[in-house]
């Protein structure tokens, strides 16, 4: 045999093992799937902003209902998509996955939707994620959010222009507050008015500060607003004023209390 034929022998007689040793894994694989049993669970959050709205204990009711029988059970035996499906169906979940470790144990990574304002109309309250979803409201907060009234009917499903303008002034507001971490602490309310325009409350504010309609000179009239506060306040008490209002380019009108 020459030299050729015995190197690719020999080539053969590798790949063949590794083939026979890949079917033996896999044998012992499903082996053990059949006959392990899961011991824990455990729960994992990834890019967790969602304040507090969701922990584990809220989880493991959800895996609980999903399979209630899934400790000490065989883990072929896990409805492992029920579970997961459980899970996702969480009103405060944006993503969820489930892998076994090494130690036959059921991971749960999840992602959690993140709140970004408290919605208050008519109908009711909720929060409001980022996707724009309603979220029933919670008591397990653990940070305040900005809460908006007024005209908020139809912002998730609009159903006239107004309702679109609306929901595209909130919406460009809000990622605005979310950019600038200094005006999103100091605004607890946010307060739309029939016509669109808007009015912001601030907690070291008592006036209330209209801006009026958020368009592209929206961000001209926030950095006034910044201007405003950090000179007039240091020499004037405005606890006589009830609004202060920034919708003129060359002026801040001041209204006193009646």
């Amino acid at each position: 045999m020459n030299r050729t034929k015995l190197l690719l022998s020999l080539k053969l007689a590798s790949w063949g093992g590794m083939i026979a040793l890949f079917f033996v894994i896999s044998i012992a694989g499903i082996e053990k799937r059949n006959t392990a049993r899961c011991q824990n669970i455990k729960i994992r959050f990834k890019n967790d902003q969602n304040l507090g709205f969701i922990d584990s204990r809220d989880v493991m009711k959800e895996v609980n209902q999903a399979d209630p029988a899934w400790q000490g059970q065989k883990l072929s035996n896990i409805k492992f998509n029920l579970i997961e499906n459980g899970v996702r169906q969480n009103e405060y979940v944006e993503k969820a996955e489930l892998y076994l470790d090494n130690q036959d144990n059921i991971n749960v990574v999840l992602e959690p939707k993140k709140p970004i304002a408290r919605i208050n109309c008519e109908t009711g309250a909720y929060y409001l994620s980022k996707d724009w979803d309603k979220m029933s409201l919670s008591n397990k907060c653990s940070k305040r959010i900005v809460h908006v009234s007024g005209r908020v009917r139809n912002i998730t499903q609009p159903e006239s222009k107004m309702d679109s303008f609306v929901k595209q002034s909130l919406t460009k507001l809000l990622n605005y507050l979310e950019k600038n971490s200094v005006w999103k602490d100091a605004t607890e309310q946010i307060y739309i008015n029939e016509n669109g325009k808007i009015d912001l409350v601030f907690l070291f504010s008592e006036p209330i500060i209209k801006i009026g309609y958020v368009d592209d000179k929206f961000e001209q009239k926030m950095n006034k607003v910044n201007a405003f506060f950090k000179t007039i306040v240091r020499c004037h008490d405005l606890a006589s004023y009830s609004e202060l209002d920034f919708q003129y380019s060359q002026q801040v009108v001041a209204r006193k209390k009646m």
